[in-house]
């Protein structure tokens, strides 16, 4: 509420006559000190003094709020780090499961009791912990530095320069790319086994599915990165970043459902084929026709939501 200028000059501006009496008291003052310096130094020390002593008084008032804030800050920052360092514990307890298991699949696969994709896939847990102890060590680098909860947000600012926004999507794209890599391994096995009627074609269909929600994941990171960059460098306000980023996520999403739609309706004649000759059943077909339906049905969601994204850009 405005406070009207009447008001302000009774309350904070003195009067013409307070003004002029208050110089001519001054005045009166400063002669009778003069005419008696040891006086005069004393009684004017004391002022000092007093003054001084008001100053501190004001000047550590006024500090009060910003050493309570620090206590609130420091306090904030313990909390904080002791259950990102639990986090850690944790995390170290699940690496030394992942080390102990690979170790018991790796004796298993020399006595060719497991498959190669099986030790592979014990290496990559072994690895997804590593990578897993190395994001919570940037989350208490960050507690650290900023007595605050890490920021995921792509338009976070920089913590004393350090950009922990991008080094943690670094690491979550490299996740993403090893579960790519391990998923594209065990499609190459399954559709191995498929051309030589040792798979099902159920099978194939999850291990496809498996790959291009790993492509999508990927491809998603993969622009986070750039568009933080992107942030960092041009200064990108957060409402144009969360479109881009809706962008991103909806185009990977439709090459999802594109690649799919590619590898049922190969499925699906395969299904024909088998059917053809006896080797799968009519239920068979009929489940791939209508996950094929589905898909194309997605796909046209998809399509119409982009749409009306690019319209609302415009």
């Amino acid at each position: 509420m405005n406070t009207p200028q009447t008001f302000r000059d009774e309350r904070h501006e003195p009067s013409a006559a307070f003004v002029s009496s208050l110089e001519r008291e001054i005045v009166r003052t400063y002669r009778e000190q003069s005419r008696s310096p040891v006086v005069g130094v004393s009684r004017w020390g004391s002022r000092l003094r007093a003054a001084s002593l008001l100053v501190t008084g004001l000047v550590l008032g006024a500090g009060a709020p910003l050493a309570s804030a620090q206590v609130e800050a420091s306090q904030l920052r313990t909390q904080l780090e002791r259950a990102a360092e639990v986090d850690r514990q944790l995390a170290a307890a699940r690496l030394a499961l992942a080390q102990a298991s690979h170790e018991t699949t790796r004796q298993a696969y020399d006595a060719g009791a497991l498959s190669k994709q099986s030790l592979l896939e014990s290496a990559a847990e072994i690895r997804m912990a590593e990578m897993r102890i190395a994001r919570l060590n940037l989350d208490i680098a960050e507690i650290r530095a900023s007595a605050a909860a890490p920021r995921d947000e792509l338009w976070a600012p920089l913590v004393r320069d350090r950009d922990f926004v991008k080094e943690r999507l670094q690491l979550s794209a490299a996740a993403a790319q090893e579960r790519l890599t391990q998923s594209e391994s065990a499609l190459a096995d399954v559709e191995r086994s498929a051309s030589i009627g040792a798979s099902t074609a159920r099978s194939l269909s999850e291990s496809s599915a498996v790959v291009a929600n790993a492509t999508r994941e990927f491809q998603v990171l993969a622009q986070k990165l750039l568009l933080r960059e992107r942030f960092v460098k041009e200064g990108l306000q957060p409402e144009a970043l969360a479109r881009l980023v809706q962008r991103a996520e909806l185009m990977a999403e439709v090459t999802r459902v594109r690649r799919l739609i590619a590898l049922t309706t190969s499925r699906l004649a395969l299904v024909k084929d088998r059917f053809a000759v006896g080797m799968s059943t009519a239920i068979d077909v009929k489940r791939a026709e209508v996950e094929l339906l589905e898909l194309q049905a997605e796909q046209a969601r998809l399509a119409i939501q982009l749409q009306q994204l690019v319209g609302r850009e415009q």
